[in-house]
Order: C-alpha cells, then structure tokens, then sequence
C-alpha cells in the first residue's frame, strides 16, 4: 500500500500520536508496559492535498493494554489535509518554512492555555522579539531541529492533565512523527521502516 502525495508539491506529513493513562497504571508493571509503546504506526493509503497532512491515533492504556479510541471512525476519518502550514493545530508545536517551503523550521514551545503540567521553563528564542506572542515570557521556545527535504524527524513530550468532569489528574504521552515530503510515492511503512534523522524529548518526571 502506498501514501500519493501530489506531483509538484512540497507537503509535510503528520503522525500525532496521543496515549493517555490514569493513576491505576502509575505503577512500575505499567511503566514496563509503556516502554514497549509503539513510537509509529503504518500510514494510509490516500492522495493527499495540500502542503501538510496529519494522521492522528489517540490511545488508552488500560492495564497493560492499549485501547484505540478511535478505531470506529478509522475506516472514513484517517488524514486532515491543510492547505497551507499554518493552518495546522499542533499543540506546542510550530512550523516555519524557511524559504520555498524548504527547509522547515520545527519549534517546540510551551503553550500555556493547551498544556498541562509541569510549566515548562527554559530558552525562550522571542523573549526579546516584541512582535511575538511569547515576548517576554518565561516559557520554554527553542528550535526542535530543522527538516531538509526527505528528511524525518520526531518529536516526545508528556504531561499530567486535570479531567474536567472528576478533578482526577491523568497523564499524556505524545508523539509525533514528522516527514519532509516532495514528488514522492510514499509507501506506508514511512514511519516505521526505520528510525527518524532527528529525535527531540522533553520527559518530565510526572507526579
């Protein structure tokens, strides 16, 4: 199966991936089971549009499984296509071309009206750029890496999150997998056929 990304056009594809757990899997036979978490999935086949696309997974752990939770809608609802960068919602996540389309500068930022916990501090590359919405903010903003054509990068953060309905804590592992694309056919073990050019972390110890 393959992934056909239109003749002539720069495209950045996306695989956010989400797995959310509770306070029942904190322990140390459920950490175990985390690290075995697949850090990609194969891609769908589909003509994509646009100059990104995004495949998202949102996954639950319960014991030492992983629920889909969107495996009912997989089969209609697989790629979102933007028609220009910008127009995508990555949460702490910024993408620039430098440029053509080429190279893409990826920007991990700590947005405080999306994210949960902990606060995120550390170099700020706008602190002093007053046209910016992080300006003088003690936020964390720094370049991830930077994308050439062909090249694939991936980015891992976490969180604990607050549940709106209980006022329980529960926590976020995120993963995403970034592709630099052009005039290719993409065969969909893209993500996974081998390991990314670039990795960018940021673990923090969740409490």
């Amino acid at each position: 199966m393959k992934v056909i990304v239109e003749k002539g056009v720069h495209m950045l594809v996306v695989q956010d991936i989400t797995l959310a757990w509770g306070k029942e899997e904190r322990g140390a036979e459920y950490a175990r089971a985390r690290a075995g978490f697949p850090m990609a999935y194969p891609a769908e086949t589909r003509v994509l549009s646009g100059e990104a696309a995004v495949q998202r997974f949102v996954l639950r752990q319960e014991g030492k499984a992983f629920i889909d939770c969107m495996q009912k809608v997989r089969s209609r609802w697989v790629w979102q296509c933007y028609p220009h960068l910008k127009d995508m919602n990555l949460a702490n996540i910024l993408i620039t071309a430098k440029g053509d389309f080429s190279p893409l500068e990826v920007t991990f930022f700590y947005d405080e009206h999306r994210s949960g916990k902990p606060f995120r501090r550390g170099h700020n590359k706008e602190y002093q750029d007053a046209q910016s919405p992080l300006y003088r903010k003690d936020c964390l903003n720094e370049t991830a890496f930077i994308l050439e054509e062909g090249q694939y990068g991936r980015i891992v953060w976490n969180e604990r999150k607050t549940d709106y309905d209980t006022g329980e804590w529960y926590y976020q592992l995120h993963i995403l997998n970034l592709y630099h694309l052009r005039n290719q056919e993409i065969e969909s073990d893209i993500f996974t056929a081998h390991i990314p050019d670039f990795e960018y972390r940021q673990m923090a110890e969740l409490k």
